[in-house]
Parts: C-alpha cells; sequence; structure tokens
C-alpha cells in the first residue's frame, strides 16, 4: 500500500510541470494596461481608450516598454475588450492599471459611473487601488499626453499624483475605493483631480467660486513640458455625480480643511497694497465639529504655521498683524469656498459624517435627509496663524 501511495505520489510531481504549458501564453504576449480613459462615443455609446505598455526583452533585465494608446468602441468595457482582440496580436492585462481617466461630460447624470462600478473588477484583475482623475478634454487626449520621452511607467506616474498632492494640496486624491464608497453611502461626497492638455483654449473652463486673476486650472497653465497632460485642480461630486469644479488654489484651501493638508505655498491678496505668497504648514490636525440648532453649525479650526517669502513686507506691519491679515484672508477664502460647495450640493466638508454620528441606529440612518441638513448648514471658519521667521523648507529641496 505505502509503495502504490509513493507511486502515485511521483506520477503527480511529474505532471506538475506541464500544469503551466496549460496556459500557453507567456509574459510577452500581454500588453498592461497602465491606464484606462473614457469618452462619448461616436457610433457606440462609450469610447475606451487603453495606455499600454508591454515587457521588453530586448535587453539582460525584464523592464517596461515606452506608453502607446489604442482605442474601441463599445456599449461596455468588455465589449470593448473583444473588439481589441480581434485586431491585436495580444492580451491585455489590468493588474498594472494605476489610472483611470474619465472625460467630464459622461459624469453630470451618474448613470455611467453607476454602470462602469458595477463592473466585474476581480475578473479584470483591476484595483480599488487605481487613481480616478477626470479629465476636462477628451479622455484620449489626455491619455496621449502621458505619452512621453521621460518614460514615467505606471507606478512612477500615480506616485507623482500622490506625492504632488501631498507636497503642494493643487489636487485631492481619490480612487476606486473611495468612489465605491460614495456609491454605498448617503453621506459620502467626494472630489477627484482634474486633467487636461495643454492645447485646451484657455478659459474654457471656470472655477465654480470663481475670484482668480490667473487659475490653477489644469489645461489653462502658463507651462510647457514633454508632458502634454496637466493635473490640477478638483472635480466636485454630489451624489457622484459630477456638479462643479475647483482651480489649484481653491482646492489647497479645501484639502486644509478636511485634514487632507501637510503644507503648501498659497498667494493670498494684498498687505499693504501688495500680493504676497505664503508658506504654510499644517501645526495641529483640523478641528471639525457640528452643533444641532436652526441652523445648524459646522466649526472647522484651523491651526498653521506661516512664513512670508517676501519678508520686506514685514517691516512694514507687526508679526501680529500679518498673523491677523494671513487669517483673514483665508477665513474670506473659506466663507466663499464653503458656500460654493453648499450650493452645489457637493459635502465635500464632511457635514454628513458629522451629523451621522447623531444618529443611534442603522433604521434612522437610512432615513435621516443629510442632504437638507447640509443645504441648511452654516460654517464658521477659525483659522488660527502662527508666522515664523524661517521657511520649514522648500518644495524645491
Amino acid at each position: 500500500m505505502r509503495k502504490r501511495c509513493l507511486s502515485l505520489l511521483f506520477l503527480l510531481l511529474l505532471t506538475l510541470p506541464a500544469a503551466g504549458c496549460l496556459q500557453k501564453d507567456g509574459l510577452d504576449h500581454y500588453a498592461y494596461v497602465v491606464a484606462l480613459g473614457f469618452d462619448p462615443g461616436e457610433h457606440l455609446p462609450y469610447r475606451y481608450t487603453f495606455l499600454l505598455q508591454q515587457l521588453d526583452y530586448g535587453s539582460s533585465e525584464q523592464k517596461l516598454s515606452g506608453l502607446n494608446t489604442v482605442s474601441a468602441e463599445g456599449s461596455n468595457l468588455f465589449e470593448a475588450i473583444n473588439t481589441l482582440a480581434a485586431s491585436m496580436p495580444l492580451r491585455l492585462s489590468f493588474v498594472r492599471t494605476v489610472l483611470l481617466v474619465f472625460e467630464r461630460s459622461l459624469l453630470t447624470d451618474g448613470r455611467f459611473l453607476a454602470e462602469f462600478m458595477q463592473s466585474s473588477f476581480p475578473t479584470l484583475g483591476l484595483r480599488f487601488s487605481a487613481s480616478v482623475l477626470v479629465s476636462l478634454c477628451p479622455a484620449d487626449m489626455a491619455l496621449e499626453g502621458m505619452e512621453t520621452d521621460l518614460d514615467p511607467g505606471a507606478v512612477k506616474l500615480q506616485k507623482n499624483i500622490e506625492v504632488y498632492s501631498h507636497d503642494t494640496a493643487l489636487i485631492p486624491a481619490a480612487d476606486l475605493a473611495l468612489v465605491q464608497e460614495a456609491m454605498l453611502s448617503s453621506v459620502v461626497d467626494f472630489a477627484a483631480p482634474l486633467c487636461g492638455t495643454a492645447s485646451d483654449a484657455p478659459g474654457q473652463m471656470q472655477d465654480s467660486v470663481g475670484g482668480e486673476g490667473y487659475a490653477y486650472l489644469a489645461g489653462n497653465l502658463l507651462a510647457e513640458t514633454d508632458m502634454k497632460t496637466e493635473v490640477i485642480g478638483a472635480a466636485l461630486f454630489s451624489n457622484c455625480v459630477l456638479v462643479g469644479v475647483l482651480n489649484g488654489q481653491n482646492t489647497q484651501l479645501l484639502q486644509m480643511a478636511t485634514g487632507n493638508f501637510y503644507r503648501a505655498r498659497i498667494r493670498l491678496g494684498n498687505i499693504d497694497g501688495t500680493e504676497i505668497d505664503v508658506y504654510l504648514k499644517r501645526r495641529k490636525p483640523v478641528k471639525i465639529e457640528l452643533e444641532p440648532g436652526d441652523p445648524p453649525c459646522v466649526r472647522i479650526r484651523l491651526e498653521l504655521t506661516a512664513y512670508i517669502e517676501q519678508p520686506d513686507h514685514l517691516k512694514r506691519v507687526t508679526t501680529e498683524q500679518a498673523e491677523q491679515w494671513i487669517a483673514e484672508q483665508l477665513t474670506q477664502r473659506y466663507d466663499r469656498l464653503y458656500q460654493t460647495c453648499r450650493e452645489l450640493r457637493s459635502d465635500v466638508f464632511g457635514v454628513g459624517k458629522q451629523a451621522a454620528r447623531w444618529l443611534s441606529d442603522a433604521e434612522e440612518y437610512e432615513t435621516y435627509d443629510f442632504r437638507e441638513l447640509y443645504a441648511a448648514a452654516e460654517a464658521v471658519f477659525d483659522v488660527r496663524v502662527l508666522l515664523t521667521n524661517a521657511p520649514d523648507r522648500s518644495v524645491l529641496e
């Protein structure tokens, strides 16, 4: 009996190497989808654009080749993939997908995003950590603008967006997991990064708050680089529907008030008749409290360290005057920003999350009208500034 068992085990071991040959496609048969773009279709409902990389076997070590794009139209993503299979000698793999770019018009009624979020992500291998961007230009143009001789690669593209958000606060961070949470929750709205190409006509898209002479908005920057796609600003969502946009300056304010801020450089109005640049750093975590009443009131306290980068202006005012002036400037901007978001019903300040703490059971949570509460809620911003004589650090370091 023992010999028979050993013989069967031996035969089983012999068959193991052959098992890997049942899947005849090697790694060089795959094209890795780094980013995926979504646009309205010309003949079918949607156009899907795939930014691809392949493993390069021309060198002694395996590495990914440069970026290139392919596209197909279809009623859904799986139909587009099957269409591409008829004209591509490669199989698409989504295990390296890190960016999803949605053309803004697809997001104005919520239907497309809801349909997409019902896709079978495990079947595709698509991860919920993939970053979500909203494009002010066609998504295929935005992806083509990411093709560059700089060869950023999949990981670098996503990592640069995360670092950019952390170090400048000019864009928010959003991924598929956040979108899924907003789909399932009645108290979660979100903001996603904006992107666009530098070839877009300046001024074609306006910030929902307004008031900036030169607004940091994707596609409108006075800059020229090898990468044509710019990522700056935020798209505002209400109940997973795109309702407005923020330029980079207002995105910085939003990031500060929601606790997603560490340091940033911001330009403020006039001190003694001159615009100045102020380098800000979070001194303490943001404190948010919602007080019941008629109307309810959300109180947001921000404690910041500030460094004025044109120190000559400090010679004409006291430190206390400069601190008060910076705090007043920020408070005025916050009042305009909060009023705009409330009018758009985009609860990116998280008022609904605060209100949910009042509720005692799931039934009350399901029936409570968080959006009506947000529409009525006033906001008081308590901005406290501590001015220093030396910069914390330069973002160039």
